[in-house]
């Protein structure tokens, strides 16, 4: 366990069936050796334990789930700092010292907390009361984790401590826009921010294809005011095909990649199946940008496709603050993010 930021039911001895949610443990070795604090997250569940803490005498208070909170804004705020005021990643998880829990803010005020862990809701209060004073937030929403063993998340809804919570918002992303709606659970996605910008910033009076599942891509493109966008299924390869040798061409590519799913047509495997892919999106968009996301960074093939340099950017999907590299010219953040709230 010893780096590991969770235990599964079968890598411990002390229980047979995991205590309830939300019970805080002391984690140790069969000899005895202390290892770190936990949170259960039930018995149904096939991550039994969360690590919270590997000091040796943490005080689980109220105030210090507000410390935790605070470490973690201070994060963002030097960050900000480097990469501006806008939509942002507030809290990502273990790797803030709270686990199972990510929340993003979408304009000044306004944020969502997703909760992903059973063993947060005891005390998700005091996360939240710290998140709303610290961050200065008029409207919070959440969603939580459905009960049983299939996991899953509830709809998004407002906090009991905003109940007001402005129900739309209209973000502006460099030069696209994107209307959000908490209501109609229409959030993109915190992490895919970078691949909006590349093409907002790229796609103006230009011709873009998107293959894969890209709505938030295609209404950022086309706000910017893209000429053309056409999109594609992720289980359209056979039309990938015929497109090329039809000769259609594209100003820009942008491609969501699995690597490895399952389709109609039979198993696509990114590593086997991978340079054919690059040639064909290649074909189609011979003189302009073409970016492959979505893949992560261990499974990206080692270098070796047959396409000149500068043409291709990988794009692993990658947690923010970490924007991913997209490419020779391209800044990941435009310069101007901004919001502004819409109250139904």
């Amino acid at each position: 366990m010893k780096g590991a930021p969770f235990l599964q039911a079968q890598d411990q001895l002390s229980f047979r069936s995991i205590p309830a949610a939300g019970t805080l443990l002391r984690a140790q070795t069969s000899e005895g050796d202390f290892l770190a604090h936990v949170v259960s997250e039930g018995p149904q569940r096939p991550l039994a334990f969360r690590v919270l803490s590997r000091e040796r005498h943490p005080d689980f208070t109220p105030r210090w789930w507000a410390g935790q909170v605070e470490q973690a804004l201070g994060r963002r705020r030097a960050l900000s700092e480097r990469l501006g005021e806008g939509p942002r990643r507030l809290i990502q998880a273990e790797a803030d010292g709270l686990p199972g829990l990510l929340c993003d803010l979408w304009a000044p005020g306004v944020a969502a907390l997703s909760v992903e862990s059973p063993g947060a809701l005891a005390t998700l209060e005091f996360v939240e009361e710290a998140l709303i004073e610290q961050a200065k937030l008029k409207s919070l929403w959440r969603r939580l984790p459905l009960e049983g063993r299939g996991g899953g998340l509830t709809p998004w809804h407002a906090s009991p401590l905003t109940p007001k919570a402005v129900k739309h918002l209209e973000i502006r992303e460099g030069a696209g826009r994107l209307s959000l709606d908490f209501e109609g659970q229409q959030l993109p996605p915190m992490e895919r921010r970078a691949w909006r910008a590349w093409c907002t910033e790229r796609a103006k009076g230009r011709s873009l294809l998107c293959w894969g599942e890209t709505p938030w891509e295609i209404q950022a493109a086309e706000s910017a005011g893209a000429l053309r966008v056409e999109s594609l299924k992720p289980d359209a390869f056979k039309r990938l095909e015929a497109m090329a040798e039809k000769g259609l061409r594209f100003d820009l590519a942008l491609a969501v990649l699995p690597a490895e799913a399952k389709y109609r047509w039979g198993r696509f495997v990114f590593n086997k199946q991978g340079q054919r892919v690059a040639q064909l999106l290649k074909a189609l968009v011979p003189e302009g940008d073409l970016l492959l996301a979505g893949l992560p960074q261990e499974g990206l093939p080692q270098p070796g496709l047959d396409l000149e340099a500068g043409a291709l950017a990988w794009a692993p999907l990658a947690p923010p603050p970490d924007l991913p590299p997209l490419g020779p010219g391209f800044s990941p953040v435009p310069p101007a993010w901004t919001a502004s709230v819409a109250q139904a």
